[in-house]
């Protein structure tokens, strides 16, 4: 069912049914809106945007100062 797939958890929602066909198209109409307004968000960022950062890792030092008395 077309209107199933266009909720999140692929339930009808609750009294669209017996609202009538008005009321499953404008449901229909509302998630194509929805849909067509968060495809700018579903996009891969391209590799321009992907901050590259470099990370440096220091390493202890082994070397170890003792006190001789």
């Amino acid at each position: 069912m077309k209107l199933k797939g266009a909720c999140p958890d692929k339930r009808l929602p609750k009294g669209i049914l017996s609202a009538g066909k008005t009321a499953i198209t404008d449901a229909l109409a509302d998630f194509n809106i929805a849909k067509t307004a968060d495809i700018v968000n579903e996009k891969m960022p391209s590799q321009a945007q992907i901050p590259q950062q470099s990370v440096s890792i220091k390493k202890p030092s082994n070397t170890v100062q003792s006190k001789k008395k």
